[in-house]
């Protein structure tokens, strides 16, 4: 019977931290200045990502890791699908000291309109932070 009745009551309680985004960390939030690492063995990523960052303003790009916020970490995966091989693109951004633990991250379908959507969505989690 006390099962029954917490079943119901977890049920109908609804949990709105299931739903909502979780806020993005401090680090992340607060930075100024974006490192970008290219482990996807492709320049069209890389490209993508320094048009982008710069031309959104909020960041400055540094030229080394140490001189950085954050490091942005670019990484091309590909799923076979029906005989068709599709690229992922996987934007990963870490503090400086700790590439092992991601601030945020995030995967999109293609390479160049992958790197382009990931940005998208960090500039809109960002906005809503």
């Amino acid at each position: 019977m006390k099962v029954i009745c917490l079943a119901l009551v977890l049920m109908v309680v609804p949990a709105p931290a299931v739903s909502k985004q979780r806020n993005l960390p401090d680090t992340l939030a607060n930075a100024k200045s974006v490192y970008i690492v290219d482990k996807t063995h492709q320049h069209v990523p890389l490209q993508e990502a320094y048009k982008d960052f710069a031309g959104w303003k909020r960041f400055t790009i540094a030229k080394t890791k140490d001189a950085a916020d954050v490091v942005v970490v670019l990484t091309a995966q590909s799923q076979i699908n029906d005989d068709t091989t599709i690229p992922w693109l996987t934007l990963s951004i870490y503090a400086p000291n700790n590439a092992n633990d991601a601030l945020f991250k995030v995967s999109r379908m293609g390479i160049r309109e992958g790197t382009r959507d990931c940005i998208k969505e960090l500039k809109k989690r960002l906005e809503q932070s």
